[in-house]
């Protein structure tokens, strides 16, 4: 990250490749194969009975 960021820009940290699905199961988790980028929704939808998980 720049010590002084600029807004409206976006910086994205690096990141390492490690804790990777295998592509089986990659496809099976939304289509990540990054164990830290998987992060399903389990709540509900604002204005509904609904219980996504």
């Amino acid at each position: 990250m720049p010590l002084v960021p600029k807004v409206a820009n976006a910086y994205v940290p690096f990141q390492m490749n490690t804790d990777m699905y295998s592509a089986h199961e990659g496809l099976m988790r939304h289509g990540t194969m990054f164990e830290a980028l998987y992060s399903p929704f389990e709540g509900n939808v604002k204005g509904s009975d609904v219980i996504c998980k």
